[in-house]
């Protein structure tokens, strides 16, 4: 046998029509490059700084959704009629911070792999509530005057989605910003 031989390769030599469509595909994929490199640079969306800014502009969305739900609700607290005025500052801030706890609760909860039901479930009901709360107290404003003009139903609209927020940010947040559970078996 001679040593200089060498084993035929198992794979077929590429044809000339081959070596040309190689070639083009590779000019454009220089061209392709090309072009991206005058295009301005990407933000990555699944990064850290960008994760952390939703996180930050939630926390600002839901300190105002708690603050304008918070002193409509004061107002709301007045027909209750408290033996005490004082104590209707009491109230919103129960059901503001209930919405609030059970919305940690929920993130909590879910991040340890549970379903988060039963937190999920106070959230909302608190949330209904603020909501009720929130457009009575619009319609009151707009009714005292007379009809409710267009611009006093939106108001009322606007008023009763503010509580929502909480709910949709809470739902959001455990999905995007944290990370599932590692489940190990």
């Amino acid at each position: 046998m001679n040593l200089l031989m060498r084993k035929k390769s198992s794979m077929p030599r590429p044809t000339k029509i081959q070596l040309v469509n190689r070639h083009q595909q590779d000019a454009r994929i220089t061209q392709f490059e090309a072009q991206e490199s005058k295009r301005a640079t990407r933000i990555m969306a699944d990064t850290t700084p960008v994760l952390w800014l939703l996180l930050i502009l939630s926390t600002i969305a839901l300190l105002t959704s708690f603050v304008f739900s918070y002193f409509a609700l004061v107002e709301v607290a007045v027909w209750m009629r408290p033996p005490q005025e004082w104590l209707t500052l009491l109230v919103p801030a129960f059901v503001e911070l209930v919405i609030i706890l059970s919305a940690i609760d929920y993130m909590v909860d879910r991040s340890r792999g549970n379903s988060g039901r039963v937190p999920f479930a106070a959230m909302v009901a608190f949330s209904a509530l603020a909501v009720i709360g929130n457009a009575a107290h619009t319609f009151y404003e707009w009714v005292k005057d007379g009809p409710v003009p267009w611009e006093g139903w939106l108001g009322v609209g606007l008023s009763a989605i503010v509580p929502l927020v909480v709910v949709y940010i809470s739902k959001r947040l455990t999905q995007v910003v944290f990370a599932e559970p590692i489940v190990i078996n």
